[in-house]
């Protein structure tokens, strides 16, 4: 039924985008490309054998700094939320205003290149999630932007081969060589080596 809802919100944009404004969809998107800027994303997870493993990996993200990391590669951590440790760099307490949850693990950050991150522990799986998404002035510098990002949180903060991580799927589902810097010891499990 979602599906249903979106087909006919979209059906009554599309007629309102002609009728006012004469763009079809496509012209519609360019304009929002044109005003907003591109967004791209970069999503996987990492699987843990062990899940109690996931709060001893995300203690020693968050230990990289106090109260928080300062970079991550070569760009500068502008924003940290940690909703595990109830702790907000953009408040004046520093309080976040979602609600935390000291047994669940999630992390959200800024950086710099306009790049958005959130790591969470799944709810109901042995599985870190990366939820990354970066924006640009075109496709291909926010794709390389999240991809960039993506590669150093796997590279310098959750280290999948030193903890017995893998990563979801196989190397060949990555493409575009960002991953030049991990080797894939078992591409059918996905199992990381640094």
């Amino acid at each position: 039924k979602d599906s249903v809802a979106a087909a006919a919100v979209f059906l009554a944009a599309f007629a309102r985008w002609r009728k006012e404004e004469g763009l079809g969809p496509w012209e519609k998107l360019q304009q929002l490309y044109a005003k907003y800027g591109h967004f791209e994303d970069a999503n996987t997870y990492l699987i843990t054998e062990h899940p109690a493993m996931t709060k001893t990996i995300f203690d020693r993200v968050r230990s990289r700094g106090s109260p928080f990391p300062k970079t991550l590669g070569g760009r500068k951590v502008l924003k940290w939320r940690d909703l595990t440790r109830g702790w907000d760099s953009e408040t004046s307490d520093h309080k976040p205003s979602l609600p935390v949850d000291k047994h669940s693990q999630m992390i959200t950050c800024d950086v710099e290149g306009d790049v958005r991150f959130t790591v969470r522990a799944s709810g109901t799986e042995p599985k870190i999630k990366f939820y990354i998404e970066c924006k640009a002035k075109n496709s291909e510098e926010a794709k390389k932007g999240a991809n960039g990002v993506l590669r150093d949180l796997l590279l310098e903060w959750f280290k999948p081969g030193a903890l017995g991580l893998r990563l979801a799927g196989s190397a060949a589902s990555w493409g575009d060589g960002i991953f030049d810097e991990l080797s894939i010891s078992d591409p059918e499990s996905g199992t990381l080596m640094m």
